[in-house]
């Protein structure tokens, strides 16, 4: 039973290799959209809304590291994390964004990672070409189509330890006739 399911595997991973790198040769013959940096705060803070009416090229680039922290009771554990927090920063990006993320592992990780963006349309979320092992970097990129607020995580096996270890965060998909505005006395 077990080639079995590691075939199966092996062909999904292939799938979806293949549906990233036609998203990636497509770049090419997409018109220039313009360069914007994600803004990627550490929590609770957040970033801007966007006020840009226009697509962007948005680049995301995160960093998995190991940070220690405390627990409780002056309890410290090395929390596996992206950007150096948990849970990772809030990545904010528009309906209509071609989103390029980058995600690289420190070089003194003891850990292989990857991210699995939900807001991203496809399987896997970007996991099977961001499995990056210490000192390495994996990139692919997608366009926003669906707005939304979204998580992501670490999806490399066993993924719920990865999440556990602190390995999550959230994308903000802006509509992109923008977010209505909040009445704050209800809030």
């Amino acid at each position: 039973m077990r080639p079995v399911i590691a075939v199966t595997t092996m062909v999904a991973l292939a799938l979806v290799g293949g549906t990233v790198a036609a998203q990636m040769q497509r770049r090419a013959s997409t018109g220039a959209l313009p360069e914007v940096q994600a803004e990627l705060l550490p929590p609770p803070r957040v970033p801007a809304p966007i006020t840009r009416s226009t697509p962007a090229r948005v680049i995301v680039a995160l960093e998995t590291t190991g940070v220690k922290g405390t627990l409780a009771d002056g309890v410290e554990y090395v929390f596996w994390t992206f950007g150096g927090t948990v849970p990772g920063p809030l990545i904010r990006v528009r309906e209509g964004d071609t989103v390029e993320i980058r995600l690289s592992s420190a070089k003194g990780s003891l850990k292989t990672h990857s991210i699995d963006l939900r807001a991203v349309t496809g399987p896997g979320g970007g996991a099977a070409v961001t499995q990056v092992m210490p000192g390495e970097r994996g990139d692919f990129e997608w366009k926003a189509l669906d707005p939304g607020l979204y998580v992501y995580h670490c999806a490399t096996p066993h993924g719920p330890v990865h999440i556990a270890n602190g390995m999550y965060g959230m994308i903000l998909v802006e509509p992109a006739r923008g977010l209505e505005p909040v009445d704050k006395r209800n809030v």
